[in-house]
C-alpha cells in the first residue's frame, strides 16, 4: 500500500511528459503529403471555379504575348508585364484564401493598390537580381570558352567549338552552369513567401522587409519546400500528356499547397511571426484540426484536444485520490501501531 502512491506519481509524470511531447508535435509543420491532402480537401467544390479563372488568365496572357511579339512594341510588352503581375497576384490571393479555409469569392481575385504596387516592385527587384546573376555566370562561361579557343579557327560553329575545347574547359563551363542554376533555385526558395507576406496587407511591412522576413521564415525550411515542388513532378508529366489541359487544374493545386505551406510555416515559427508582426493568427482556420488518415481523405479532430485534456484531468484526479488514500492508509497504520504500543 505504501508503494502505490509512488507508482501513481510515476504515471502522472509520464502523462505530463506525454502532454509536453504532444504539444510539441502539433506545432510542427505537416508533412508534404499532408499538405497536399489538405489542399485537395480545401479545393473540393472549387476545382471548376479555379479552372475558369485559370482559363481566363491564360487567355489574357497568351493574347498579350502574341500581340507583343507581332507588334514588337515596348509599351505593349511593358503593359503585359503589369497585367501579368496583376493576374498572378489575383490567382495567388484566391488560392491563399482557399488555403486558409475561407469560402471561394470572386472578389478575392482583387487586392488593394498598395498590394499590387508591392507585388510589382518585388518582381522588378527579383528580376534584376536574377539578371545580374545570369550576366555574371554567362560572362564566366563565355570567358572560359574564349580562352579555350585561343589559337583555333574563328569560323567555327557551336558544335565545332565544343569539339575543339579541352575537356577541362567543358567541365568548368558545365560547373558554372550548375552553380548558376543552384543559386537561382536557392533565391526562388528564399523569397517564395514574399507574395503571401504582401497579401497579408500589413502597412508596416514593405517590399524589403517582406524579402527579409521571407528569408528568416525559410531558414532551414528550403529543403522541405523544394521537396514539395518535386512532389508535383508526376502530376506535371500527366498534365503534359493531356495536351496541357491538366496544367489548368495542377496550377490551382500547387498554389493552394503553397498557401498551406505558408500557414504551416507561421505556426512552425510562431515566435518569429509574432515578433515581427507578420500576421494575426485569428484570421486562419486552425490547420491542427486536420489529421491525414490517408492520401485521399482527412479526418476532422476538432474536439480531440478537449477530449484528451478531459481524460488527463480524470487520470490526474484518480492519481490525487490514490495519493490521499495511500496517505490515509499510512496514517491509520501509524495510529494502530501507536495504540498497540500504548496497550503494551
Amino acid at each position: 500500500m505504501v508503494r502505490q502512491p509512488k507508482s501513481r506519481a510515476c504515471l502522472k509524470t509520464l502523462i505530463n511528459l506525454f502532454n509536453k511531447i504532444y504539444k510539441m508535435e502539433v506545432t510542427k509543420m505537416m508533412t508534404n503529403k499532408e499538405i497536399r491532402a489538405v489542399a485537395r480537401e480545401r479545393l473540393s467544390g472549387n476545382w471548376l471555379k479555379m479552372l475558369l479563372v485559370n482559363i481566363i488568365v491564360c487567355a489574357i496572357i497568351g493574347a498579350g504575348s502574341y500581340f507583343s511579339t507581332v507588334k514588337e512594341a515596348i509599351y505593349i510588352t511593358l503593359g503585359m508585364s503589369i497585367i501579368s503581375v496583376i493576374l498572378v497576384t489575383g490567382q495567388t490571393n484566391l488560392t491563399f484564401n482557399i488555403a486558409k479555409g475561407k469560402e471561394w469569392r470572386a472578389g478575392n481575385f482583387f487586392v488593394g493598390i498598395k498590394e499590387y504596387l508591392r507585388s510589382f516592385g518585388y518582381n522588378i527587384l527579383i528580376g534584376l537580381m536574377v539578371v545580374a546573376i545570369e550576366i555574371v555566370f554567362v560572362f564566366l562561361i563565355v570567358s572560359n570558352s574564349v580562352a579555350a579557343l585561343i589559337g583555333k579557327p574563328s569560323n567555327l560553329d557551336l558544335a565545332q567549338s565544343i569539339k575543339h575545347m579541352h575537356p577541362e574547359n567543358i567541365g568548368l563551363a558545365v560547373g558554372f552552369l550548375l552553380v548558376m542554376v543552384f543559386i537561382l533555385i536557392l533565391i526562388d526558395l528564399m523569397y517564395s513567401m514574399v507574395i503571401y507576406i504582401i497579401l497579408e496587407k500589413n502597412p508596416d511591412i514593405g517590399i524589403i522587409k517582406s524579402m527579409k522576413y521571407s528569408r528568416k521564415l525559410m531558414k532551414k525550411r528550403k529543403a522541405k519546400l523544394f521537396g514539395l515542388y518535386l512532389s508535383f513532378i508526376g502530376w506535371s508529366l500527366l498534365s503534359i500528356l493531356t495536351l496541357g489541359i491538366g496544367i489548368l487544374f495542377l496550377n490551382s493545386y500547387i498554389m493552394t499547397s503553397m498557401g498551406i505551406f505558408y500557414v504551416e510555416l507561421l505556426k512552425d515559427k510562431a515566435e518569429l511571426a509574432d515578433e515581427v508582426g507578420l500576421v494575426s493568427h485569428n484570421d486562419f482556420v486552425e490547420m491542427n484540426e486536420y489529421r491525414v488518415v490517408d492520401t485521399e481523405s482527412l479526418e476532422v479532430i476538432k474536439d480531440e484536444d478537449n477530449d484528451n485534456n478531459q481524460e488527463h484531468k480524470e487520470i490526474d484526479k484518480d492519481v490525487e485520490e490514490g495519493s490521499e488514500e495511500g496517505q490515509n492508509n499510512e496514517d491509520n497504520q501509524e495510529t494502530e501501531k501507536s495504540s498497540d504500543d500504548q496497550d503494551k
